[in-house]
């Protein structure tokens, strides 16, 4: 289980979540004042600050019990590598999410004002109100702790001490951790707070995919290598797009997805060929292209003989790819910035010359870099030169900018009835898991489209209704 990451490495998406557990921690902590017990009122930075760390936690955690699905106890019988392998996947994410709960909840308790807004409810993730409610249920409840010992027991007695994994390591500190650390007092605490659990009356479990966790596996296992949108309506989206156009993109169960937050996770820029680009603009605009020292790869046919059409940035960096490519998604929408044509040049201008940049795991903006899919829009985008460009609110993070891809649908939402709005929808094809199509819908199904939670499959019960 893993994906190419910037400048060709491979990255374990297991991996990239125990880090991000781990600084989304030390961010907590190096906030004290939210931590005090004396600061009974949080002030509006402060919650933002919480709702910031509180999101991340929940995205990484909601990631690491899907990837962790993907294990079925039957395999235990084959007796093989890749027997072996799936197992220390998912007890490596099991250990992860015991063990960096374990911590949060330590932290949390620290402060009663912390509870009572992590027991809001969470919109961007899609969680009920009593989230944090749940989450100490499930954590504090001594089924977890049998389930550690479980596992443990499993993996010393089917997994061979020499075979090979990058996730050795980590298991072996995470169950240290638990075992050795005050950590571990969580499992002793089962008792100690028993009365107070009970009391709460909290009879589900911490989150919705909790709940379909069986069939939420099985359905990753079955949408491997299938997307809802089809080639022929990827076909069917080329004669209607212009160079600067922007493509939105969603693909469910999807790794990339991790540690974005919102319902469009992924933006890329819209180029075109160089026939379409001289058509809509001039020939001296291509001729502009062409002095670019990677000019070159925007004529060459990906594997599938499909022409590079488009600019974007994915692990491992910003390339040219075909629609095909870029479309190949459960949902995708088109969007047309109302500027003139001088702005659109620029921006092509620019994304060609980002072409070759590293992808920006660390969601960057202030350094380019390396570049996050948003982060190339924006900035091919960006207003200077004496020529305006598109004006989008960026959101803090950790302390850090960022510009989700759901900002664009916002954006378009909130602006749609002014005056002069900064996009017009040409075109958005909404993936169905239920009919396993995706369906072209209009304009107010796109404006809400950003309202829905990131995992709003699960928590909507879009596919087990």
């Amino acid at each position: 289980m893993q994906f190419t990451g910037s400048k060709g490495a491979t990255v374990n998406p297991i991996i990239l979540c125990r880090d991000g557990l781990q600084a989304t921690l030390e961010y907590l902590k190096n906030h004290e004042d939210i931590l005090d017990s004396k600061n009974s009122l949080l002030t509006k930075d402060q919650r933002t600050q919480l709702w910031g760390i509180w999101n991340k936690f929940l995205d990484y955690q909601l990631t690491l019990d899907a990837m962790h699905d993907r294990f079925n106890l039957k395999t235990l019988n084959q007796n093989n590598e890749e027997a072996f392998q799936l197992f220390l996947n998912s007890y490596a994410c099991f250990l992860i999410s015991y063990r960096y709960s374990l911590e949060f909840i330590k932290y949390f308790e620290l402060n009663p004002s912390i509870h009572v807004i992590l027991n809001q409810s969470t919109p961007d993730i899609g969680l009920p109100s009593k989230s944090y409610a749940h989450l100490k249920y499930q954590f504090l409840h001594v089924n977890k702790a049998r389930d550690f010992i479980k596992y443990s027991l499993i993996h010393k007695a089917i997994v061979p001490a020499s075979f090979p994994s990058p996730l050795t390591d980590i298991i072996k500190q995470n169950v240290d951790y638990i075992w050795n650390t005050k950590a571990h007092s969580g499992i002793q605490n089962t008792l100690k707070n028993g009365l107070k659990i009970v009391t709460e009356k909290i009879q589900e479990l911490w989150h919705p995919i909790q709940k379909k966790s069986l069939f939420l596996g099985t359905l990753k296992v079955r949408r491997i290598g299938h997307r809802l949108i089809s080639n022929q309506q990827i076909q069917a989206l080329i004669p209607s797009l212009l160079p600067g156009d922007i493509v939105l993109a969603r693909r469910e169960w999807h790794l990339s997805n991790l540690g974005i937050p919102g319902f469009w996770p992924h933006a890329a820029l819209y180029i075109g060929t160089p026939q379409t680009r001289s058509a809509y603009f001039c020939d001296t605009f291509e001729a502009s292209l062409y002095q670019q020292p990677n000019y070159s790869d925007c004529l060459k046919k990906d594997e599938n003989n499909y022409a590079p059409r488009v600019i974007e940035s994915h692990a491992p960096g910003v390339t040219f790819t075909s629609l095909e490519y870029s479309c190949a998604a459960d949902s995708v929408a088109i969007l047309r910035p109302n500027l003139p044509k001088e702005v659109k040049e620029r921006a092509i201008l620019r994304a060609f010359g980002y072409v070759g940049r590293p992808y920006d795991y660390d969601f960057d903006f202030r350094s380019d870099k390396a570049l996050v899919c948003t982060e190339l829009v924006y900035k091919s985008y960006e207003t200077s030169d004496g020529l305006q460009g598109l004006n989008l609110p960026f959101d803090h993070v950790l302390g850090k900018p960022v510009l989700p891809a759901n900002q664009f649908a916002k954006v378009f939402d909130k602006e749609l009835e002014k005056k002069s709005p900064q996009f017009e929808l040409v075109k958005f094809l909404d993936g169905d898991e239920r009919l396993n199509v995706a369906q072209c819908k209009g304009v107010e199904d796109f404006r809400n489209s950003w309202k829905r939670p990131k995992w709003h499959i699960v928590v909507k019960g879009t596919v087990f209704e």
